[in-house]
């Protein structure tokens, strides 16, 4: 279950359209299902950077932090320390793992770790 911040940065990306409790993709959440990992999870950051300040969190400092992610090594705990708010939403789309939602550390996933070297040849 997403939180209702990534609800509505869906909805208002356009990927669902929502009429009541209903839920439905749209033609560009289906063109994002078609899209390789690399470039949707771009996509869906960029959006939310778009959107960021509005939820209360700074854009500079959001994306100073994507870009210290993926630096940041495969398996090493890191603290959430300031970042929050920023973490839970990445959790929710798979760029961090927590053991519990309410744990002070996270671990960056692979997807995080890759988000600079994405698209350039390896």
């Amino acid at each position: 279950k997403v939180s209702p911040d990534i609800a509505q940065l869906l909805v208002q990306s356009g990927m669902i359209r929502t009429a009541g409790s209903e839920h439905a993709i749209t033609s560009t959440g289906f063109q994002f299902l078609l899209m390789d990992t690399a470039a949707q999870i771009w996509y869906f950051l960029l959006r939310y950077l778009d959107g960021c300040e509005a939820l209360g969190l700074n854009q500079t400092t959001c994306l100073a932090f994507v870009f210290q992610l993926s630096f940041s090594t495969l398996g090493r705990a890191y603290p959430i320390g300031p970042h929050g708010t920023f973490v839970q939403h990445l959790r929710q789309i798979g760029l961090v793992y927590q053991r519990r939602h309410t744990a002070p550390w996270f671990y960056p996933t692979r997807h995080a770790i890759e988000l600079i070297s994405a698209g350039t040849d390896k």
